[in-house]
């Protein structure tokens, strides 16, 4: 009585074993790549798999075959809100700067993220980047990377990639909060942290520690700096 299909580990050509399936020998169709197969596992559970690439047969006379890469469904888009405030703050900036950011914390989702504005070449252009401030991943050439948390389009609504890991609602909630008062919000960051929140270098006087920012920062991204105590309502207006 032959097994039913299973997983199996391949030798990879770069020594690395990766998971495949083995077919038992049939008396009917050959499989081919494209098929769909149903693997039960050892815990009893039924998954459907994807034929890639034949890899020859053991032993027994059993198939076997590489995997298809499996598609995960995309998370759903969560509201955030008019982004029209954190746009404009982007626009000035930009005048400035070639690359300007907004450094925010989501102490919910213990993650602090930063947020930059797509190019014309982008997927999405003129929608709002969000990744990890830290660069904790690596690109394809193997340097320092910050993982890609999803993008804000620009009618306000949050796409999570599957990165967040169970963190998109938190996320989303911070960045609605930033819609609603860009200015206030981002420069949360750094009232609490003593880094401006949008270069992220030391604040270095009690003047750039009230309002989150330094004053170069202030002057690039139009907003007040130097007047005492952080008004809400002033920044919010400008």
């Amino acid at each position: 009585m032959p097994f039913p299909a299973s997983f199996v580990k391949l030798a990879g050509s770069d020594g690395r074993d990766t998971w495949g399936v083995r077919l038992p020998p049939s008396n009917g169709d050959q499989p081919k790549a494209g098929d769909v197969v149903v693997i039960v596992t050892r815990a009893g559970e039924r998954k459907s798999v994807t034929l890639a690439e034949p890899k020859g047969t053991n032993r027994y006379g059993d198939s076997l075959w590489t995997l298809a890469p499996q598609a995960k469904p995309a998370q759903a888009e969560m509201a955030v809100g008019n982004l029209g405030g954190v746009l404009a703050l982007f626009a000035k900036a930009k005048q400035h700067l070639k690359f300007p950011a907004i450094v925010l914390d989501v102490p919910e989702a213990n993650v602090v993220v930063r947020l930059t504005v797509a190019g014309p070449k982008a997927k999405v252009p003129g929608s709002v980047t969000v990744c990890e401030n830290d660069r904790n991943t690596t690109n394809d050439y193997g340097d320092p990377s910050r993982e890609w948390l999803g993008r804000v389009t620009v009618d306000g609504g949050f796409q999570p990639s599957r990165a967040t890991n169970g963190r998109a609602p938190a996320i989303a909630k911070r960045l609605g909060e930033l819609a609603a008062n860009p200015a206030k919000v981002a420069s949360e960051y750094g009232r609490l942290t003593g880094a401006c929140c949008f270069c992220s270098r030391p604040l270095k006087d009690e003047r750039s520690t009230a309002v989150g920012y330094g004053q170069t920062c202030a002057a690039h991204f139009g907003l007040p700096w130097g007047k005492g105590d952080f008004l809400a309502e002033e920044v919010a207006a400008s």
